[in-house]
């Protein structure tokens, strides 16, 4: 019973040490549904490292030629959760707050993104690289 119980605990410590972690850079790809780059592909890359329940690191979006950085503020990490915000300055609209969450699962992370005080967020899939 003593070597079934340690086999267990064995597998189970073992599963945990190969669980995975948020740390790392994460892409996935999105249309936009409406405006100006509507049918353009903009890829989005999640540059995520996370220590003591914080989460920070970067979100590159790029369409085209076009790359925009964001820094992530607000970043936090609960188990195989996680939220942050990101700014985007723009010309026309000026500073543009955007708040993130998900779950990581695997080598996925699933989530949303929503603009502050836009009517819908929009899904995501994001795979590591």
């Amino acid at each position: 019973m003593k070597k079934i119980s340690s086999a267990i605990a064995v597998c189970l410590f073992a599963t945990g040490l190969f669980a995975g972690t948020i740390d790392g850079k994460w892409r996935f790809e999105t249309t936009p549904p409406e405006g100006k780059g509507k049918g353009r592909t903009l890829v989005t890359v999640l540059d995520l490292k996370s220590g003591d329940g914080k989460l920070g690191g970067e979100v590159i979006m790029s369409a085209g030629k076009r790359d925009r950085s964001m820094d992530i503020q607000d970043g936090k990490v609960e188990g195989n959760r996680f939220s942050f915000t990101t700014i985007q300055r723009t010309k026309k609209k000026g500073e543009v707050t955007v708040h993130w969450s998900g779950t990581l699962e695997g080598d996925q992370i699933k989530g949303a993104f929503s603009r502050k005080g836009g009517r819908r967020g929009q899904e995501f899939t994001a795979s590591r690289q």
